[in-house]
């Protein structure tokens, strides 16, 4: 990480400081793995990781769902939490129309109708 150039027109301050130098003293960030001693450098490193670990958890760019339904020809898969939830929700509320519809025919079947 650069160091922070203070030494800009209207500073007040003549040194340079390494970004590794600044100690952290904001609020606690537990689900980094935060330590007393961490700098800013630190800090900002963990949360990189962190949020690169959940990009990864959350591409939905590979899973196949073409065992649930077929997308139209132009039309891309879902690539969202949000778009893959989408197709899952459309796909049970299909079936269940369908699970309806049969129990009115199996029911008029067994009414002798």
């Amino acid at each position: 990480m650069k160091p922070l150039n203070i030494n800009q027109p209207g500073n007040k301050c003549t040194q340079q400081i390494p970004a590794t130098c600044i100690p952290y003293n904001g609020t606690d960030i537990t689900c980094i793995g935060q330590c007393d001693t961490d700098m800013v450098s630190d800090i900002l490193y963990k949360l990189g990781q962190k949020e690169c670990y959940l990009e990864s958890l959350f591409d939905m760019s590979l899973l196949d769902l073409s065992c649930i339904y077929t997308s139209c020809p132009n039309c891309q898969n879902p690539t969202t939490v949000f778009g893959v939830f989408q197709v899952l929700i459309s796909v049970l509320c299909t079936q269940q129309s369908q699970i309806a519809a049969l129990q009115t025919c199996c029911n008029k079947l067994n009414a002798g109708g």
